[in-house]
């Protein structure tokens, strides 16, 4: 059994509250207990990545709102930035001459 399969059956058995009923009903309770620790665990590390996450994009809006209002204030529309950056200089070698 691949690893792709293996994830496809922890999907179908999380997925369906039956299933996974009758897989944790085979577990001990020591066993039950130390799932739940892990998942506890990996709940908790995936909220404060997520918790970062959108901190971090809140961040980026603030500094794009700020920026937006400079540029008006400026009188630069987004259209000149965007011309602007697009104007770039090749850099590099210069193409070679033929014989």
């Amino acid at each position: 059994m691949s690893q792709t399969d293996s994830l496809d059956e922890v999907y179908a058995v999380f997925g369906n509250k039956n299933r996974l009923k009758a897989v944790l009903r085979r577990l001990t309770l020591d066993e039950l207990e130390k799932a739940r620790d892990a998942m506890t665990l990996v709940l908790d590390e995936r909220m404060e990545e997520e918790k970062q996450r959108e901190e971090e994009e809140l961040k980026r809006r603030e500094k794009l709102a700020e920026l937006t209002k400079m540029m008006e204030k400026e009188g630069i529309a987004a259209e000149d930035l965007v011309e602007a950056l697009g104007q770039k200089k090749r850099r590099g070698r210069p193409p070679k001459k033929g014989n």
